[in-house]
């Protein structure tokens, strides 16, 4: 069984960090941010900014094997190790979309390439296009801009991911 992880919003907290840096109240939202979609493109390769993110789990709740992350992060690996190091997460290959040497346009074409089984991913767009595009069986990390989605592959905290792969992994033998 070969599993993968997102980072944002799975891992680490994205929204709130953006607010955190900017000083502001943070607030999650149904619709898209359009504050983090205004200041996106001036945080984007901000070394700081990826540094100070916090984590949104314990890592002690990624107590199964795993591959690797992956990310549509548009920054260095490198600085998404060091600040995943820093809170404790586990070292594994971390993949960004078009980065990495990898010639891959979107977080499917990476999952085929690696061959995974299982990934967990709070974007729909993702969720959708890793389901539709993929042999992997990707799960939804519940948010509240994703809720309207009815999915039986929802899970609620990155505890329950483990468990509901093996169990998907029984129903294919």
């Amino acid at each position: 069984m070969r599993i993968g992880l997102d980072i944002d919003y799975v891992l680490i907290n994205f929204d709130e960090g953006v607010y955190d840096y900017y000083d502001k109240q943070y607030v999650e939202k149904v619709a898209r941010d359009t504050f983090i979609d205004e200041i996106y493109e001036e945080l984007r390769h901000n070394k700081e900014f990826y540094l100070k993110l916090k984590p949104r789990i314990n890592p002690i709740y990624i107590d199964f094997p795993f591959e690797c992350y992956i990310t549509a992060r548009d920054i260095n690996p490198y600085i998404t190790y060091m600040n995943l190091q820093q809170h404790g997460f586990p070292n594994k290959p971390i993949f960004n979309v078009g980065v990495n040497g990898i010639e891959a346009n979107s977080k499917a074409d990476i999952i085929n390439e690696l061959k995974l089984d299982y990934f967990i991913d709070d974007s729909i767009k993702h969720f959708n296009e890793i389901n539709n595009e993929t042999d992997c069986v990707c799960f939804l990390m519940d948010r509240l801009n994703n809720k309207h989605i009815d999915t039986p592959l929802r899970i609620n905290h990155i505890s329950e991911f483990y468990n509901q792969c093996k169990y998907y992994e029984q129903r294919r033998i």
